[in-house]
């Protein structure tokens, strides 16, 4: 996840310092939905595709978090399903030596 941050935030900064048409011309011949149906002038191309960009790092540092935050989660969901299997257990064994305790009915 780190390299693929790195590689967006690079290419961000080489789009970024690129001239509008050039980056337009990039973007038309490896994403032609940026320009697709519509005529719109280099700068709206290159303001889009940083956008867009930006928009992709925005998910992948969520992703990422989200990835950091899991193995404690599944920690403590663990920890949860084990203490209510022992509660569940202990009562189980609570409630059968209650239920010796009490005097039963001859059954003939």
């Amino acid at each position: 996840m780190a390299k693929q941050s790195s590689d967006l935030k690079s290419l961000e900064d080489r789009l970024s310092k690129a001239p509008a048409p050039e980056v337009a011309a990039w973007a038309q011949k490896y994403n032609p939905e940026v320009a697709q149906g519509q005529q719109q002038d280099p700068a709206s191309i290159k303001a889009n595709v940083i956008a867009q960009l930006k928009a992709n790092q925005a998910g992948l540092q969520t992703q990422a978090a989200r990835a950091r935050r899991q193995p404690e989660d599944l920690l403590k969901k663990t920890v949860k399903w084990l203490i209510n299997a022992l509660i569940a257990g202990l009562s189980l064994l609570f409630i059968g030596k209650t239920v010796r305790s009490f005097p039963h009915p001859k059954v003939r």
